[in-house]
């Protein structure tokens, strides 16, 4: 008889929580997700209308669960290609139902459940039946993690005997997901902060090129253009953070020079102030620039490349010496003498106010003459004026490096070491390093021996007689350096190495 009472009220127990849970179905459905009170301890009895245990509540809410999932169609056998469940996955039907489970799991407050949230848990299905299309080939730890994660983000909704069980591998699964998400936004900010990189660099060749004003600006308006897109692109995905390290980057790119010339000071600076005095080759670059420009200016119509160039030269090297915006207008016609005179003047004043006092007459006396020959030769004039600006940066360059070498050659490692670890954080460089991989592991199989355990504990005398072996290797390579992927804790190097 106690049997059978007991048998009976477990029946009716059962019953009466299955139509329970299919009442709490029917209205959880017709709820609006975002009307959720993590606070309303009351709710199992306000969903139904009627009193619920806890048993029941706990089956309700697990038995809606498996009907969201079922009605999203995310589980679905028949979703087998991956372009099919990507169009599942952004359904808005597909999307509601996401945050109708996140509801019922109680795993978000209010602000919590957003479609953000959503798409986070829509992932699990996309990594655990497509991870081939999403994972990495390689596949290293962090990519392991997530896969098992997802896998068992999926095996506790469809499976899993409590809520708990579920909400633990949510917790789980959008850590994990967060930490892989922000590593592939990392990558992505990385690549972004090279082509901003990239792009500055091709504005400083473009400016080299010393084109004429129109191409010039054409030019920078899509550069500018880029770069815009780029930093905005960078704060959608990191936020201001990542955009002061990309202007950063951009800033430090526009410093290359400098910072070659410190490695130059460093490593020879005799050297360096031979090379600048040594003007032979600039001379005949000169002298060829010049019969261009005669024969240019005697064609009809006239051409005017030759004179943007030389303009653009000019201005350069005096902005160069002076850090001053240098205002130069460009020569639009030959018979504009007075133009013309005014270029020569404006230059010349430039010029004396970098000199030392004592070269003003040489100056006044060298003006006055071009000022009367340029209506007849303003050829002539013209590369008399930029073999002048020349000069004056080839003085103040080597007078800078004569007084700033003793400073560089004590604290110039220092420097260069500052600089190569700002530019791995700032992505300038990939902090993976593949090239210096690459070239230090061809050069392996030509050393006699090799003290692995001494290299692989950092050993100095290890790792110093190994690297010297590898530059060695770089010198008496027959192939050209320059056509090999350049190291990059070489690429200051390029130069030296390819001349010796």
């Amino acid at each position: 008889m106690l049997e059978g009472n007991s048998s009976g009220g477990s029946v009716n127990n059962e019953e009466n929580a299955s139509r329970t849970a299919c009442k709490a179905q029917r209205k959880l459905f017709s709820d609006p997700p975002a009307v959720v009170s993590a606070d309303d301890s009351n709710r199992d009895a306000d969903i139904t209308g009627e009193p619920m245990d806890a048993e029941g509540a706990e089956f309700a809410r697990l038995a809606a669960v498996r009907i969201f999932l079922n009605s999203s169609g995310v589980g679905s056998r028949t979703v087998q290609e991956f372009d099919h469940m990507t169009t599942t996955l952004r359904s808005k039907k597909t999307i509601l139902n996401a945050l109708r489970t996140l509801r019922v799991l109680e795993c978000k407050n209010d602000d919590g459940i957003t479609p953000a949230a959503a798409r986070v848990l829509l992932s699990a299905f996309m990594v655990s039946r497509f991870s081939e299309h999403v994972l990495d080939p390689r596949r290293d730890a962090l990519d392991m993690n997530v896969l098992r994660c997802s896998r068992w983000m999926i095996c506790a909704l469809y499976h899993g005997k409590t809520l708990d069980s579920i909400r633990r591998a949510w917790t789980v699964w959008s850590a994990c997901f967060t930490e892989w998400k922000s590593r592939d936004a990392e990558k992505i900010i990385r690549a972004m902060i090279q082509d901003a990189v990239a792009t500055e660099a091709l504005r400083d060749s473009i400016i080299a090129k010393h084109m004429s004003e129109e191409e010039y600006q054409q030019w920078n308006v899509e550069l500018d253009g880029k770069l815009q897109k780029i930093q905005e692109a960078v704060k959608r995905i990191g936020g201001d953070a990542a955009v002061a390290r990309l202007q950063s980057a951009v800033s430090g790119a526009k410093l290359s020079l400098n910072e070659g010339l410190v490695h130059e000071m460093m490593l020879d600076v005799n050297g360096l102030v031979e090379k600048l005095d040594n003007g032979k080759s600039r001379e005949r670059e000169f002298q060829e620039l010049e019969r261009t420009l005669r024969d240019e200016l005697g064609s009809q119509p006239t051409l005017f490349a030759s004179m943007r160039k030389i303009e653009g030269e000019i201005k350069n090297d005096l902005e160069t010496i002076s850090g001053q915006v240098v205002n130069i207008e460009p020569i639009r016609s030959i018979h504009d003498i007075d133009k013309l005179q005014q270029l020569v003047r404006e230059a010349s004043a430039y010029i004396k106010t970098l000199h030392e006092p004592i070269e003003d007459s040489n100056i006044d006396m060298w003006l006055s003459g071009a000022l009367e020959e340029i209506a007849f030769n303003p050829a002539t004039v013209v590369m008399g004026l930029r073999r002048k600006v020349f000069q004056l940066r080839q003085r103040v360059s080597k007078a800078n490096i004569l007084a700033l070498a003793p400073t560089i050659q004590i604290n110039g490692v220092q420097y260069e070491s500052s600089r190569f670890q700002e530019k791995l954080k700032n992505g300038e460089i990939d902090p993976e390093l593949p090239n210096t991989k690459q070239w230090l592991a061809s050069c392996i199989p030509s050393m006699s021996s090799i003290d692995e355990q001494g290299i692989r504990r950092g050993k100095h005398s290890s790792c110093e007689r190994f690297l010297k072996h590898c530059i060695v290797e770089v010198v008496d390579s027959s192939d050209s350096f320059a056509l090999s992927p350049v190291p990059e804790v070489l690429r200051l190097d390029v130069e030296r190495v390819s001349l010796s």
